[in-house]
This record gives structure tokens, C-alpha cells and sequence, in this order.
């Protein structure tokens, strides 16, 4: 009887994952752990649950129990890192470290190295966010947005030329990404090309508030709003 209430229990949470009822998560979730505590599934959708809905007091409670059962799962470790890039200051030091266990534990996971780059952005340390960067592209190089991230710790690191080529082309190949545009906005202004950053980052805005609109309408819209001359080609 309890394998069959843990199996529709499990397909209820299957469907409801792909939801934004993170209450109904959260129920479900927990109900499955109090029948089979080492369930892998519920776990992770508990965790990603509780992060989603800023409850990070519990998130980290609940990673903290399951890393006592899998201590080498690289997974369990973003969410240590969710949690204290949640707090801020000198936390990112511990966010920092959770992210260097997880691409020991898994080199070959971009996303993980992206993520630790962002720890050394935020502490100003342009050149290891290039390293990690760097690693994250080698390993998914279709992904625009860790192109646009690298682009952004290159034009900190006065890589004026390599940045703009590299977001250049990042806006060329995914033109509908948010966080392109925002990489992109970010990376002009501090290259000092302010009508260009005014054009990304008014697509950004444009983009968050009409995702029907296509690259071409967004220009024609930027005309209207900012005058911008700017033009992506494709």
C-alpha cells in the first residue's frame, strides 16, 4: 500500500513541477520524504521549491540534512550556494566555497563554474570570473548568456575589444535573452558607448514587458523611446 501511495505521490509532484504551485511542491514533497526519506526527486523539488519562494532558513536546512545522506552531491552544493548569496557580505565567502566543492566534485558542469564566477564579479576579481568563464563557455560555448558574462569581466579587465566583439556577437546570436541584454547594457556602459547601452538596456525593458515583440519591432520601438541609431545586425 505504501508503494503505491509513494508512486502517485511522485507522479503528482512530476506534474505539479512543471507548475508554479510551490505550496503544492512544498506539501508534496514532504509528504513523499516522510515515506522514503532518501528520496532523491522530492528532495531536489523540495529545495527548489523553498529557494523559489525565498525560504532560505528552510532551504538550507533541508540541504544541510540531504548533503548528511549524499555529502558528494555536486547538485546539494548550488543550493548552499543559493542560500548564502541570499545573505549578502561576507557570506559570498561561503557561497563561494559551496561552488568551488561542486566543480570538484563535477568539472564538467558549466553551470557550475559560471556560478562561481559570479561570486568573484561580485567581489571585484574580474580575472578569476574570466578564468571560470572561460571554463563555463569551453563547455556549453552555444550559451550566449556565460559568452555575455565573460565579455563583462573582460571589459573589466580593460579587454576593451575582445568584450565588445564578444557581446557583439552574443547579441547577434540570442537577441531575445534578458540577461544578454543586461550583460550587454552593462558591458557599453562601462566601455563608455551609452547610446549603445541605452539601446540594451531599453530592449531589456521592452523584452520584460512584451516577449511577442521580434527583434525588428524592438529596434522600431527603440526609435520611438530613446532615438537610438544603434542597429544589431544579424
Amino acid at each position: 500500500m505504501t508503494d503505491i501511495a509513494l508512486q502517485k505521490l511522485e507522479k503528482s509532484l512530476e506534474i505539479l513541477s512543471e507548475t508554479h504551485r510551490y505550496d503544492l511542491i512544498i506539501d508534496t514533497a514532504l509528504k513523499i520524504l516522510s515515506l522514503d526519506p532518501q528520496n532523491l526527486y522530492a528532495t531536489y523539488e523540495l529545495l527548489r521549491a523553498y529557494n523559489n519562494t525565498h525560504q532560505y532558513e528552510k532551504l538550507i536546512e533541508s540541504t544541510t540534512r540531504a548533503l548528511s545522506i549524499w555529502p558528494n552531491n555536486d547538485i546539494l552544493y548550488e543550493f548552499v550556494y543559493l542560500y548564502y548569496l541570499s545573505k549578502g557580505g561576507l557570506e559570498y565567502l561561503k557561497a563561494r566555497d559551496a561552488m568551488l566543492k561542486a566543480v570538484e566534485l563535477n568539472p564538467n558542469n558549466a553551470a557550475w563554474h559560471r556560478n562561481l564566477a559570479e561570486i568573484y564579479l561580485i567581489n571585484r576579481e574580474p580575472e578569476k570570473a574570466e578564468k571560470y568563464l572561460t571554463n563555463a563557455v569551453k563547455l556549453k560555448p552555444l550559451n550566449a548568456e556565460y559568452r555575455s558574462r565573460l565579455a563583462l569581466s573582460q571589459i573589466r579587465l580593460h579587454k576593451v575589444k575582445e568584450s565588445l566583439e564578444k557581446i557583439s556577437k552574443c547579441l547577434r546570436d540570442d537577441p531575445d535573452d534578458q540577461y544578454v541584454l543586461d550583460n550587454a547594457g552593462m558591458v557599453y556602459i562601462l566601455a563608455g558607448e551609452i547610446d549603445k547601452a541605452e539601446f540594451t538596456k531599453t530592449l531589456e525593458e521592452i523584452k520584460n514587458k512584451n516577449y511577442s515583440l521580434r527583434l525588428e519591432d524592438y529596434v522600431e520601438k527603440i526609435k520611438e523611446k530613446v532615438g537610438a541609431k544603434f542597429e544589431i545586425k544579424k
